[in-house]
């Protein structure tokens, strides 16, 4: 490949990944707000992986035995991972809805719980910890951003880029992933991208390890794999697979 292709690569590549973080970091904006209407699911639920787990309850599913560090299994009989933001979107007030909740022994329950007004799970300091989480994730953008910026010949700065960009992601769905417009995508792709970038940027610098050097292409091998990984993420929520088989294959 002659350099003058390769620089278009990189430059094409860079503005991707710069996109792709602000993808995530400006619709995370509007999950610091409180929602002054409508109902959701009667707990707060955190993106680990494509894995759901319970961070606060309401009174109601803590009465009904859900707490925090249970798994959100599925809804209504649906996988609850791929179908958790939109369907904030089709509980009725007053009307139950049936959860299965797998505890962190292995156990597994069901439990029928109505909607509870959105503004009721509204924490003030889940918040803060989002806002700071977002302001970190513009700093990690912004160093990649700069150094590229000065110095886009070199293949160290594109890397850190490319890294920088899809930890500022995870960053910034890290919580309220079911108000994040978009979050589900960025959930299913993120991880392994992570993993892609973290291993192009080490085996860049410092140093590059010989066998590196010998096969350049071997840094395309990850990139490949969670290619596979993000394929199969997305054929776990439209084939029904079961749920959590892509972040055991993940992590």
């Amino acid at each position: 490949m002659s350099p003058t292709s390769a620089h278009r690569i990189r430059r094409a590549t860079a503005f991707l990944a710069i996109a792709w973080a602000l993808s995530a970091i400006l619709p995370s904006v509007g999950a610091l707000r409180p929602s002054e209407s409508g109902v959701d699911h009667p707990f707060v639920d955190m993106r680990l992986g494509r894995v759901a787990v319970v961070q606060s309850v309401h009174p109601e599913a803590a009465a009904a035995g859900i707490e925090p560090g249970d798994r959100v299994i599925a809804l209504e009989g649906r996988p609850f991972f791929p179908i958790a933001q939109r369907s904030g979107r089709e509980l009725r007030p007053g009307v139950a809805s049936r959860y299965e909740i797998e505890k962190p022994d292995g156990r597994r329950f069901e439990a029928l719980l109505p909607p509870v007004p959105a503004a009721e799970l509204y924490d003030p300091v889940d918040a803060l910890v989002h806002g700071l989480l977002l302001v970190v994730a513009i700093v990690y953008l912004g160093t990649g951003g700069v150094v590229y910026w000065l110095r886009p010949e070199r293949g160290e700065a594109w890397a850190l880029l490319l890294f920088c960009s899809t930890l500022a992601v995870q960053l910034a769905i890290a919580l309220h992933a079911d108000r994040i417009p978009g979050a589900y995508v960025h959930l299913v792709a993120n991880a392994p991208l992570i993993g892609a970038t973290t291993f192009h940027l080490f085996s860049t610098y410092p140093i590059q390890p010989g066998w590196v050097v010998r096969h350049p292409r071997a840094r395309q091998l990850p990139y490949l794999g969670a290619g596979a990984l993000v394929a199969l993420g997305f054929a776990e929520g439209r084939l029904g697979l079961p749920p959590g088989l892509c972040s055991e294959l993940a992590f």
